[in-house]
């Protein structure tokens, strides 16, 4: 039996924090650069490197500048999460539907199912252990902002850690994206692969249809909807 895999995106797909993640970035970046904290633009779907070298350039940092900076700032995003803990499982929380999704994927021997994510691998960990979600997502063979800053190349890392997980091959065919995102869709097309968008983020349900995702839902609760989605039927 060819397995499907499937890859969650995080956030605002199945959790969202509160902001607290935000507010960490915007801290961390003032702290490097000697700054206020002050809000920046945050581009929905982007990798940690990818918002926080962005961040940086926002603030007055120029290019080579934000280079320089980023590995700070990246050990200094899991410092500011693992510090905060407490206050994601306060303010923050379980997409609806998002532990029903994963249960009933968990429950059919035809699906592995991990993430693909622009979080670092310890931050995505910190964040889905706040809410719960851990139980049943294979971490080993999903893909992170700290594997490749370039969303489109996770498809191809998750793949590769699925095949050396089990022994059957992954076509582009069988693999399966969820995510809020344009770029979640992005990331799916440049691969082969189908992506069901979820319009639980910034991105309304028609921006979603009209980038071109194979299904849009317009959250996790119609556990029904969900599994025919993902499945193609």
């Amino acid at each position: 039996m060819r397995p499907v895999l499937v890859l969650w995106d995080l956030d605002h797909t199945l959790l969202e924090t509160g902001g607290v993640d935000r507010e960490i970035w915007f801290a961390l970046c003032a702290q490097l650069l000697g700054l206020p904290v002050a809000p920046a633009e945050v581009v929905p779907g982007s990798t940690a490197p990818q918002l926080l070298r962005a961040i940086l350039v926002q603030r007055g940092a120029t290019p080579d500048e934000a280079d320089r900076l980023l590995p700070d700032a990246l050990r200094l995003e899991l410092e500011f999460l693992t510090a905060r803990r407490d206050e994601l499982r306060r303010r923050g929380r379980a997409m609806p539907g998002a532990l029903a999704a994963i249960a009933v994927l968990a429950g059919r021997p035809d699906v592995l199912q991990s993430v693909l994510t622009g979080n670092q691998r310890p931050g995505a960990e910190a964040k889905l252990g706040a809410y719960a979600l851990l139980g049943s997502l294979d971490l080993d063979i999903g893909a992170y902002g700290s594997d490749d800053s370039h969303r489109p190349a996770l498809v191809e890392v998750a793949r590769k850690r699925a095949e050396a997980a089990q022994p059957l091959p992954i076509s582009a065919e069988q693999i399966v994206l969820i995510g809020d995102s344009l770029l979640d869709i992005d990331a799916a097309h440049r691969n082969g692969a189908r992506v069901v968008a979820v319009a639980t983020g910034e991105i309304t349900a028609e921006q979603l249809r009209a980038a071109g995702a194979d299904a849009v839902l317009d959250d996790l609760t119609d556990t029904g909807a969900f599994l025919a989605a993902v499945l193609g039927r």
